[in-house]
């Protein structure tokens, strides 16, 4: 048997007109705490045509039970209605085709059904309106089916079209508050929309009438207040309207102008002028003044009654139109008496051996998918303890699950669960949202949070480890480096900065020991007897440059690179001169020790600060207090 045959359900078309209001879009998290109705004839048909249907046995099954415990986990409560018996209308129209397959498909869904805890109602006739009838006595909070003939029932929340879009639900929802105050359309007039459009108890409706002139034949009754299905309850005995036809169809047109359009010809209203123009002689071209004569009286009637008209003689040309078994069906349905809904307790082990046999899952998948699905039920249930068969041991962490915040608790099963099995007794890591938990177990996590708070009051702020305020910072350190230039080998190739101890150099090139000595002249004998006229390469074995005159006296570590020119060396020199002048208002001049300046020489201080271009005003270098007095000496001279 074909499914396709059993997904035609309602009244044909009027999802399109309903469409009209604006479909209103939600997620199943903000149904959370509702009880919805489920029409599960309608749900078996939608996932018997899922393109998963033919790859697993009993597929509608398997996602019937994926499809309701998704919901359970969003926190809402599902109450599965089943079809009875079918109407007397029902049982020769096309619609009742296999039917007996949806009670045999039926069956097995309410036993898995039972066994989670969901309960299950049996209408005894139509479904769609035990979910109708459920939902007008405020027992449930809606409908889950895709039957408009729940509004015809008298419903008044629906929702449909469920779908998965980034993991999670949505639905479609349709509230028939919102449909009156948009379209106008109550229950009465979707009744008389059926017989016109047609339904599950009338396939054909009438002939050639589509949603358009039914929903516009609606509007035009309603702007004359009157009641839609009474009118067309009257429309086989309707005087008025037979009088109507009778007129319209004896009225002959006479002879109009055609220039002012009243009633007589162009040659006498120019000879004897238009009365109806008020004109003694010709008449007023395009008059907007309307003719009175009998022909337009008709005319203006026929076209106020044509929609009417038009419908009524193509319905009346089927003898049992209107139906009133199909009203009477919508507006009093068999129904069963149902003043509570009693939910049934959760039966796991029985639930594990049904998808053994229909699903094919081992114990261990069966579980996986169960146990937190039994976790979550005893939290919203807040059954007694000795009814429990998971306990919370403690909360691990703070988390979030689908932007949620969550508890991640570890879970053991109690004495009274004796089907958990070994590898779901103990250590069970599931994921809580704070404010279920929290509502059960105030006492846990309270203690969890009061932990939280002394272990961050206890670790405190991370310090920072005391640095010397002699040494050079790493921000410093990287402006330096930066600056500093390349080193150029003999071989023609370019590497980067080293380091190497500039006051600790004691081989010079015979080169650079003329023009240091050219240089030093003022300074005391022993500083030039410290150079060396060997020449050695200080960073890659390639010839000092002999560009810059560096006589060091004693070991200090920073980073240096190869020259950059002359250019940079007389930079160096006007910053140096910059350096030694003194504050606003003063002397303008800075007094240095002579003797401290003997160990260095005034040439190693001008390629200092050649070679690394530092602002006299930032104090960019800072060395250690063990400095030797040779950097001493620098600091004091360049303030």
């Amino acid at each position: 048997m074909s499914w396709h045959v059993l997904a035609i359900m309602g009244v044909h078309t009027l999802w399109n007109i309903l469409e009209e209001t604006g479909v209103e879009i939600i997620t199943v998290r903000d149904l959370r705490g509702k009880k919805l109705a489920v029409d599960l004839s309608s749900w078996i048909v939608e996932l018997q045509q899922s393109k998963v249907s033919t790859q697993f046995r009993n597929a509608y099954i398997r996602n019937l039970f994926f499809r309701t415990t998704d919901f359970m986990k969003e926190g809402v409560e599902l109450v599965f209605v089943t079809d009875g018996r079918a109407p007397e209308l029902k049982q020769q129209a096309t619609a009742n085709t296999g039917r007996h397959y949806l009670r045999n498909a039926a069956s097995w869904c309410v036993e898995m059904l039972g066994y989670l805890g969901l309960p299950c109602v049996q209408a005894a006739e139509e479904a769609e309106a035990m979910c109708a009838y459920l939902n007008s006595q405020q027992l449930v909070d809606g409908c889950l089916t895709d039957d408009n003939d729940f509004f015809l029932y008298g419903g008044k929340t629906l929702y449909r079209k469920l779908s998965k879009h980034n993991k999670m639900y949505v639905i479609e929802k349709f509230d028939m508050d919102k449909i009156n105050a948009d379209l106008r359309l109550e229950r009465r007039d979707l009744v008389a929309l059926a017989l016109l459009l047609g339904s599950d108890y009338d396939e054909k409706g009438v002939k050639y009438v589509g949603k358009e002139k039914g929903k516009a034949l609606v509007e035009l009754l309603k702007s004359r207040k009157l009641d839609v299905l009474d009118r067309l309850l009257g429309w086989k005995n309707n005087q008025e309207l037979d009088s109507i036809e009778e007129q319209l169809s004896a009225e002959t047109k006479q002879s109009h102008c055609r220039k002012c359009g009243h009633l007589g010809r162009v040659s006498a209203h120019e000879a004897s002028g238009c009365s109806v123009c008020g004109i003694d002689s010709g008449c007023q071209e395009s008059s907007k003044v309307t003719c009175q004569c009998a022909w337009h009286k008709q005319e203006a009637l026929k076209k106020q009654h044509k929609l009417e008209l038009s419908l009524r003689q193509k319905s009346l040309q089927n003898e049992s139109f209107p139906n009133e078994k199909v009203i009477q069906e919508y507006l009093n349905p068999h129904l069963q008496s149902c003043k509570e809904i009693t939910k049934p307790s959760m039966n796991v082990p029985k639930l594990m051996a049904f998808m053994k046999s229909h699903f094919g899952w081992t114990s261990d998948k069966a579980l996986e998918k169960l146990v937190p699905i039994v976790i979550l039920n005893e939290l919203r249930e807040k059954g007694s303890q000795s009814d429990l068969m998971f306990t919370p041991i403690r909360i691990l962490r703070s988390c979030k699950e689908s932007h949620v915040d969550c508890y991640e608790v570890t879970w053991d099963k109690t004495d009274k669960n004796d089907w958990a099995g070994t590898n779901f007794s103990t250590n069970i890591q599931k994921k809580i949202e704070k404010g279920l938990f929290s509502t059960v177990y105030p006492a846990m996590v309270s203690q969890y949070e009061k932990s939280q708070m002394q272990r961050k009051s206890a670790s405190g702020k991370k310090r920072k480890p005391e640095v010397d305020k002699g040494q050079l910072k790493l921000t410093q350190y990287k402006k330096i480096k930066k600056k500093l230039p390349f080193n150029e080998e003999e071989s023609g190739r370019t590497q980067k900065t080293d380091f190497v101890d500039i006051y600790d150099i004691k081989n010079v090139s015979s080169t650079s020991t003329d023009t240091a000595n050219k240089t030093t002249a003022d300074h005391s004998e022993d500083a030039d007897e410290k150079v060396d006229t060997t020449s050695h390469d200080i960073v890659s074995g390639s010839k000092l440059d002999t560009r810059y005159n560096v006589e060091p006296e004693t070991s200090c570590s920073i980073p240096i690179g190869s020259p950059s020119g002359q250019n940079r060396k007389s930079h160096g020199n006007a910053k140096l001169q910059k350096s030694k002048m003194g504050k606003k208002g003063g002397s303008g001049k800075r007094t240095v020790d002579k003797k401290s300046t003997t160990d260095l020489s005034q040439a190693s201080i001008k390629n200092f600060f050649a070679r690394r271009e530092i602002k006299s005003d930032t104090k960019a270098m800072e060395f250690k207090q063990n400095d030797t007095t040779a950097f001493k000496t620098l600091n004091n001279s360049t303030g």
